[in-house]
């Protein structure tokens, strides 16, 4: 995976050779703070890289945050290109359509980091470890256990509770005016209070679980 692909748009029609240079990632990265407030660029430390489909998608991105206990809590968009589908779910299976069109493989895929919230424990060295009680457990098979939460669209707004651990988050609705019986539910957005693991629905449902 690269933090740096092509520049220019991505095709939104072609053979999956096409789009594969435009696969990078979204990099969270642990740096050291001088006394002067700049970033010592060369203390890096890599974490979690997250899946990103470069010239063509939306909602990549994401708060960080933490609980009392120290976990560090990441959300991230389905990144997904929302303006094909005027303004309904994004759900295209076409063999043909670049995969940034299709918001199952990435918010509605178990297996995939994005239209997440996720809980990591950072350790010392930059590797970091799986908290007890996240979404899946560790070894599950086509699941990743830094899920805490999944089925968000646009997650850009978090904060956890540092006495309760509660996650508040504002995850923006699609742009739908209107409910279509053929096409689904009007854009709603979603604050939504986080207690314990689980599936929020998105891109099957939103709101009040409305498919």
């Amino acid at each position: 995976p690269k933090l740096n692909t092509p520049n220019g748009d991505a095709p939104s029609d072609a053979s999956p050779s096409d789009f594969t240079p435009f696969d990078g990632v979204n990099r969270l990265s642990r740096f050291v703070l001088r006394p002067d407030g700049t970033l010592d660029t060369a203390s890096e430390k890599a974490i979690l890289d997250v899946p990103a489909s470069r010239g063509l998608s939306s909602h990549v991105g994401g708060v960080m945050d933490f609980d009392a206990a120290g976990n560090l809590y990441l959300s991230t968009g389905d990144d997904t290109n929302p303006f094909a589908s005027d303004g309904y779910t994004p759900i295209d299976e076409r063999a043909s359509r670049n995969p940034a069109y299709d918001a199952q493989r990435s918010s509605g895929n178990t297996n995939d980091l994005r239209g997440k919230i996720l809980r990591i424990k950072v350790n010392a060295d930059g590797t970091y470890g799986i908290p007890s009680g996240n979404l899946f457990a560790p070894g599950t098979a086509r699941t990743r256990p830094e899920i805490y939460a999944m089925g968000f669209r646009n997650p850009f707004r978090m904060s956890v509770d540092k006495r309760t651990g509660a996650v508040y988050i504002g995850d923006y609705g699609p742009d739908a005016g209107t409910t279509d019986q053929n096409r689904g539910t009007s854009g709603q957005v979603e604050f939504n209070r986080v207690t314990e693991p689980g599936n929020f629905g998105w891109p099957y449902c939103t709101g009040t679980n409305s498919p």
